[in-house]
């Protein structure tokens, strides 16, 4: 065949409906080796039983395929694990592998840098150098999953980058991340965050791929606040964004993830109570309290994010304090910069 095989980029359907125009193979074949290449890291398929009786198949096949040049630049470690991808045009990107009790989350980038520029995220100062191509975001999860081999159970798209601002390759990265012959991750175990995109949650709307969870970056809960510490808000008023939410079809227990970074002296007064109980007026939420990672702006003690949380639980919100897990190695929410360990 003229053309390599993307496999990274392709969906079950699409894989299987390739290799019957490019070779004549038919289902059969097709779960056989997209298992093999996503749950089992194969490269090559001589010893594969469905394949024993078809001849030099499996080394044709195998000479199709292509990857992402994609190699581990570096890593680091505590709690939780972080690595560094230096992809095929010399570009870094970052993700982070996250224990949980039993299983793990992995925490993935869908852009290098991002061009939201929201002035508390380290990735916003890198500015934007491009997106991530579908098998590049794959690519990450193959490396968590073979390389480091954590039982990936939960995916994030809170890495580098805005998730809808890549919307195409993320959107074909969530219907191969949940295919059954493939990684058979569900839906309410993806999460996909945004800045505040409110045509991208309404894109997300259109193309049905509504049964994702989603998280909004809110950090402060009006406009001219939250215009100086994220930018989008120029294009994205909080009221063209509340109305996306409004009519995001979720589920009868879904919620939306409401983020709020803490940054002191900023957006954790008394008045940025109110301002965020009536943002979260008629929405089901969760809100998560993020204390400040990193040196433009003042972390609050946990005195006081403890208190700002009893506020907001004085108004019937559901509140999670996020702790830290990676800070130390710069792993935590907003530190993400692609930046070499050595």
């Amino acid at each position: 065949m003229n053309n390599r095989i993307d496999i990274l980029s392709l969906t079950f359907e699409e894989f299987s409906e390739l290799l019957k125009k490019e070779f004549g193979k038919g289902d059969y074949h097709a779960r056989a080796l997209y298992r093999a290449i996503f749950k089992n890291g194969r490269r090559t398929f001589d010893d594969l039983e469905e394949l024993k009786k078809s001849g030099d198949f499996s080394k044709q096949f195998a000479d199709s395929l292509s990857f992402p040049p994609m190699e581990i630049d570096s890593e680091l470690q505590d709690e939780v694990t972080k690595f560094v991808s230096k992809l095929g045009d010399g570009s870094l990107i970052e993700s982070v592998i996250i224990p949980m009790n039993d299983y793990s989350t992995l925490c993935i980038s869908s852009q290098v840098g991002c061009r939201m520029g929201c002035s508390f995220c380290k990735t916003g100062d890198m500015g934007f150098t491009r997106n991530l191509t579908t098998a590049e975001i794959i690519g990450q999860v193959m490396i968590a999953h073979h390389h480091y081999g954590a039982d990936i159970r939960n995916i994030v798209f809170m890495g580098m980058g805005e998730p809808l601002d890549n919307l195409d390759a993320v959107i074909q990265s969530l219907k191969i991340l949940t295919g059954q012959h493939g990684f058979d991750i569900p839906y309410k175990r993806i999460t996909v965050s945004t800045s505040g995109l409110a045509e991208g949650i309404r894109e997300l709307i259109r193309r049905d791929m509504t049964k994702v969870c989603l998280a909004i970056s809110l950090n402060g809960a009006e406009d001219q606040l939250r215009r100086t510490i994220m930018p989008i808000t120029n294009k994205y008023s909080l009221a063209d964004l509340k109305d996306a939410l409004k009519s995001y079809p979720l589920d009868k227990k879904g919620v939306f993830f409401v983020e709020y970074v803490l940054l002191k002296g900023v957006n954790d007064s008394d008045e940025d109570v109110q301002r965020i109980v009536a943002f979260c007026d008629g929405l089901a939420v969760v809100v998560n309290l993020i204390p400040y990672n990193g040196e433009n702006f003042t972390r609050p003690g946990d005195d006081e994010v403890d208190q700002f949380r009893l506020k907001l639980v004085g108004h019937k919100l559901f509140v999670r304090v996020r702790t830290a897990r990676g800070d130390d190695i710069a792993a935590a929410c907003g530190q993400l910069a692609a930046e070499r360990s050595n």
